[in-house]
């Protein structure tokens, strides 16, 4: 196994094995929405969904702007879609307890993941037109699909013989599985490109619960371990969430003093290390979580006065705070950025509400 641990600091400080379709229950809604627009043309964009929800949040966003995701509110867990003109529809799976979508691509495909009356998680397929379909897979489900590609291609995570290992659907409808290393378990595929390269975690039997490694899978099937790390300070937990056309991964990792931070990897295997502005190491809560083909990243980081902040790292190492321009805005937090620099999350505000934001460049 390798370990690949040259770390630089920023010092910026298919189909279901069932064949069942489900209909899904969907409920079309005007967004409440605002809009700001601030310097160098950036327009910020409010949005709720106005069902008595008490938590947003905004996962993907597909290079035409549409966006995913997901709200809380007494029943449950639903998912989401807000269409370009601010149309919002709601989903979800029939009878499901929590319905969680987790990636957009181009089409309007949507895929996640629910739970049923019976606290089994099925993954889904969300056709533009949709048609709800589960995606299981090992004869027991808990199956959960984290991310689709422009062409098709789905990554998750099922259990089989009570291992959760990865894996990848191809739009023709070929499974393959996928187990980094032997003794591998704790497996999830969390992203893939349009060339083949997979990412995703996993952890050997003989290690805690608690550990997590990343993996690379190049297209010829083979594996390359990573952990990003400080110097001298040993990496509890590694999460790959995102990796781009030109093979660059983000993410975040837990460290041994329970600080979060951010990284990227470049396809050379070299690993940056991305901290919030002027954190002390020790306290760090910075999480990268996407990136665009440009190599841009957005995530979001908690000041030492516990203000959550959003941030984009640009291509050269720009760090800039990202906080959105509402009234009565208390903290940021972005989620997701397509081809084009769109940006979407959530802001709270003082009475403890989440809501939606857009920004456009």
């Amino acid at each position: 196994m390798k370990n690949e641990i040259s770390v630089q600091s920023f010092g910026l400080r298919v189909l279901s094995s069932r064949k069942q379709v489900w209909k899904v229950i969907g409920l079309t809604l005007l967004v409440c929405s605002l809009q700001l627009s601030v310097a160098q043309g950036v327009t910020f964009t409010s949005f709720d969904i106005p069902s008595g929800s008490f938590y947003i949040q905004p996962q993907a966003i597909n290079p035409s702007g549409v966006i995913t995701g997901f709200y809380d509110d007494s029943s449950g867990r639903h998912g989401f879609v807000r269409a370009l003109d601010g149309t919002i529809t709601t989903f979800d799976a029939p009878g499901s307890l929590f319905t969680q979508p987790q990636a957009i691509n181009q089409a309007g495909t949507i895929v996640g993941y629910y739970t049923d009356q019976s606290r089994i998680t099925h993954g889904f397929v969300r056709a533009p037109n949709t048609k709800l379909t589960p995606l299981d897979f090992g004869g027991g489900g808990n199956t959960q699909a984290h991310d689709i590609t422009p062409a098709g291609a789905i990554t998750g995570s099922y259990l089989v013989s009570g291992s959760s290992h990865g894996f990848i659907l191809t739009p023709g409808g070929k499974f393959t599985d996928i187990v980094p290393f032997p003794g591998s378990t704790d497996i999830a595929a969390y992203a893939s490109n349009l060339t083949g390269v997979i990412t995703g975690i996993y952890r050997l039997i003989t290690e805690p619960f608690y550990i997590r490694h990343g993996f690379v899978r190049a297209p010829n099937g083979s594996f390359t371990s990573f952990d990003p790390q400080q110097v001298s300070v040993a990496t509890q937990s590694t999460q790959p969430l995102a990796i781009n056309l030109a093979g660059e991964i983000t993410g975040y990792y837990l460290d041994a003093n329970g600080s979060y931070h951010g990284f990227i990897r470049t396809p050379d295997g070299t690993l940056t290390t991305i901290d919030g502005l002027n954190l002390p190491l020790v306290f760090s809560t910075t999480q990268a979580l996407a990136l665009n083909q440009a190599g841009t990243i957005v995530g979001y980081y908690q000041d030492t006065n516990g203000i959550f902040h959003g941030f984009i790292l640009a291509p050269g190492g720009t760090f800039t705070t990202l906080d959105v321009p509402f009234l009565g805005s208390t903290g940021t937090a972005a989620f997701a950025i397509n081809p084009t620099g769109a940006i979407t999350g959530y802001y709270t505000d003082s009475t403890f509400g989440y809501h939606g934001f857009l920004r456009t460049p």
